[in-house]
């Protein structure tokens, strides 16, 4: 069948098609964006010296540069101890100005069970890498995510 019949049962046109401002995600694609925005922010430690990988900053008191940091993943190595013991309502806290807000936008559209289910997601990406040995039985299951200021 040609797209272009004059059957009036199949009359579309290509100047028929109108474009969308809404930008739309797969479930997958937002768990990856989300990660990625996560990685992307960053925050200054007080410690002078250098960073040698994501866990390790060797100090240098004579160094004048302070050591920036990935915010979240410095946040997943200092809360790691209190996720594992299961201290009661400790999640792991994101702040909505990290995170883009056709992201923010996406999220707050879906289902609460839906949406905890993509941030916890997006968020065990950061244990697998900090944490890989203890991520899945240790972490994942006492994992609850929150974004500051989301609408529910």
């Amino acid at each position: 069948m040609n797209f272009n019949d004059t059957n009036p049962k199949h009359n579309y046109f290509y100047n028929h098609l109108e474009e969308s401002d809404h930008s739309f995600f797969t479930e997958s694609g937002l768990i990856d964006n989300l990660f990625l925005d996560l990685c992307r922010a960053k925050i200054d430690t007080n410690i002078r010296g250098k960073l040698v990988n994501v866990s390790v900053i060797i100090s240098d008191k004579e160094g004048e540069e302070q050591v920036t940091v990935n915010k979240y993943f410095d946040y997943a190595i200092r809360n790691t101890p209190l996720i594992i013991i299961g201290k009661s309502n400790h999640p792991f806290i994101i702040d909505n100005e990290d995170i883009r807000l056709d992201i923010i936008k996406e999220l707050e559209s879906l289902h609460p069970f839906i949406r905890q289910n993509i941030m916890k997601q997006s968020v065990l990406k950061i244990f697998e890498i900090t944490s890989p040995h203890i991520c899945y039985t240790g972490i994942a299951p006492r994992l609850k995510v929150e974004i500051r200021r989301l609408r529910k």
